[in-house]
């Protein structure tokens, strides 16, 4: 008996109807299952929300079963959760009651601009199976927030999968290594230590093609070096997969409740128990991506991306010449690795 593995996949076709069969269809039937086990916050998200003032208002764009929802309420905040999935939706709703705004809706839908102080999208991006579409959901949730021109910007925070996985990783995909490295020509900066959570390591690159700020999780992998992702280190990886979802017997629920169920893959059955497995679109960041996805979808929406070590909103070098300036701005505040996914947090503005 072996645990279900991730399949290599190639490009779908058709990505709207491969998205619809390998995600959307799936989470409708792990709706109650998938809740099960997503119920506590991941810090540095929790982190995040309870840095922002109290009654801000917000978006979840792919709130998945709202677990995020009681740690805004906690924080004083409004946030409204989007979500594909009616099923998700309803668990979500079911958990804040009429202390919540649940919406149905798409991680590309056009449905606000200009409106929000915060948005987060965390572990959705990575279901959608071209550049473009991720591209898309990205400048969707730029578009959403309200633009100040002094303190508090609006901010946002995303979290994605990663390819690089840590030593004690379970996901069993991407490459594990000891270190995040995509080439062996990387460049390395001053290591400072950071306050969140889990014991980190911080790196400033200036850059854009690197990245600033890089967070690392030193309880299961070692320093990252911030790397250039180039044709060469890409070009290998099967950064597109397929990964297993097991619903087990009730049998199999009776004596291991929701821990990992030993199956076997081939054709999808699974001997005489008949736990059935579903398969879920993923693509696996590497590093690198996520920074440049957002920048450049920053850039798409007609903001200057301002380096990562200015003053928010800051008119230094380039900036500073007319010609060169627009008045929106974005810049990264923090990016890093932490437990197998990649994330990052920005805040956008312009100048009066």
């Amino acid at each position: 008996m072996t645990k279900p593995t991730p399949i290599p996949i190639r490009p779908f076709d058709d990505p709207s109807k491969g998205e619809q069969e390998s995600v959307h269809d799936v989470y409708e039937d792990i709706a109650g299952h998938f809740a099960q086990t997503r119920y506590k916050p991941w810090p540095i998200i929790e982190s995040f929300l309870l840095s922002l003032l109290p009654h801000s208002l917000g978006i979840d764009l792919g709130a998945g079963n709202g677990k995020y929802l009681p740690t805004a309420l906690k924080a004083g905040l409004e946030m409204i959760a989007v979500d594909r999935s009616f099923g998700l939706l309803k668990i979500a709703k079911d958990l804040v009651g009429d202390k919540g705004d649940c919406v149905r809706g798409d991680l590309c839908g056009k449905s606000w601009r200009g409106v929000f102080d915060f948005a987060i999208s965390i572990a959705a991006i990575h279901h959608l199976s071209t550049h473009l579409r991720r591209l898309d959901a990205v400048r969707t949730l730029i578009s959403t927030l309200q633009l100040n021109s002094q303190p508090p910007y609006s901010r946002f925070m995303i979290y994605v999968w990663a390819y690089e996985q840590g030593s004690s990783s379970r996901r069993k995909m991407g490459t594990t290594t000891t270190s995040p490295m995509v080439d062996s020509t990387s460049s390395t900066s001053n290591t400072n230590q950071s306050s969140q959570t889990h014991p980190t390591h911080e790196f400033d690159v200036s850059s854009s093609s690197h990245h600033s700020k890089i967070i690392e999780d030193t309880s299961d992998m070692s320093r990252i070096e911030p790397t250039t992702i180039t044709e060469k280190n890409i070009e290998v990886k099967e950064q597109d997969v397929l990964v297993p979802w097991v619903i087990p017997s009730q049998s199999s629920r009776s004596k291991r409740a929701t821990t990992e169920i030993e199956i076997v893959t081939n054709d999808q059955k699974v001997s005489s128990e008949k736990q059935k497995v579903y398969h879920r679109y993923y693509h696996l960041f590497v590093q690198g991506e996520l920074h440049q996805l957002v920048v450049d979808a920053a850039r798409a929406e007609g903001f200057d991306h301002i380096d990562d070590e200015q003053p928010s909103g800051g008119n230094h070098g380039e900036l500073g010449k007319p010609e060169n300036e627009k008045r929106r701005w974005m810049r990264m505040r923090s990016q890093g690795w932490e437990k197998d996914n990649w994330w990052l947090e920005a805040e956008v503005g312009f100048r009066s």
